[in-house]
């Protein structure tokens, strides 16, 4: 991103996404940001927009990349594209292969929370994988963790965490509000537990798998995956399922819930 960016990111504002990866980072990396008001997604209407503005990059998360391939995208100019990422749920292989073959662009997935920021990326310099989720951010010491709270080997299930021995690295939440519990519960002992599980593969790229336990008694079922590649690999299929796990707001310290994607 630079001077003459102009960029979309598809996110309601209530969420921490919408702080570092719809406004700020992109106002401190010099770039002008495209807000469009809709109280309803639509697909052509977002093409669109891109046309019409001339948008460059355009962060949303992977089912809203689905929906905009079932579009003719061939009556749009969408030209003016340089860069796309994605985030908040698994990516569908195909999704990537398609939108690819449409535009020439590359989806970069990326991995965070809102009690992280970005924790887990496709670098610019970086060749994505699709399906995966990056690698580690520097700026944080990612580490995969058994059960038993030994480190994961490749190839190998671990829930992501965070260490912290050496100090609270930048972009890492405080606490939950007045939940002194809460907040011991997900990070005690030099280690920031995020409750999610990967696998990273012999080049260090990681792989989403789902929401675990941050007591690290995560239980997920077997599912089948080959090369990084759901099964379910049809472009107009979501690849994905849903489940609802509780999470708090770190603001409010209120449950809520998320919609965690994982491949089939």
């Amino acid at each position: 991103m630079h001077k003459d960016s102009l960029h979309l990111t598809i996110a309601d504002t209530g969420w921490g996404k919408a702080v570092w990866g719809k406004l700020y980072g992109q106002w401190i990396a010099g770039a002008t940001v495209f807000v469009y008001d809709h109280e309803k997604f639509t697909p052509a209407d977002m093409l669109q927009m891109i046309q019409d503005y001339r948008i460059t990059s355009l962060c949303a998360p992977p089912t809203i990349f689905r929906f905009l391939i079932r579009e003719d995208m061939t009556k749009y100019d969408l030209s003016s594209l340089q860069y796309c990422t994605i985030a908040g749920e698994a990516l569908n292989p195909a999704v990537f292969d398609t939108f690819y073959k449409l535009t020439g662009i590359k989806l970069m997935e990326g991995f965070g929370q809102t009690e992280t920021t970005l924790t887990v990326a496709t670098f610019p310099w970086m060749e994505p994988k699709p399906g995966s989720m990056g690698v580690p951010n520097p700026q944080y010491d990612v580490d995969l963790l058994r059960p038993d709270g030994s480190r994961a080997e490749d190839g190998e299930q671990g829930q992501i965490v965070i260490h912290t021995t050496n100090g609270k690295p930048i972009g890492l939440f405080k606490e939950y509000y007045r939940d002194a519990e809460r907040t011991r519960e997900a990070w005690h002992d030099g280690l920031y537990y995020t409750g999610d599980v990967a696998w990273r593969d012999e080049d260090g790229y990681l792989w989403f798998v789902g929401r675990g336990r941050r007591d690290q008694e995560f239980r997920l079922p077997y599912r089948a995956v080959r090369g990084g590649k759901c099964l379910d690999d049809s472009p107009g299929g979501s690849g994905m399922c849903y489940h609802r796990c509780p999470r708090r707001d770190p603001r409010t310290g209120s449950k809520g819930h998320d919609r965690i994607g994982e491949g089939l």
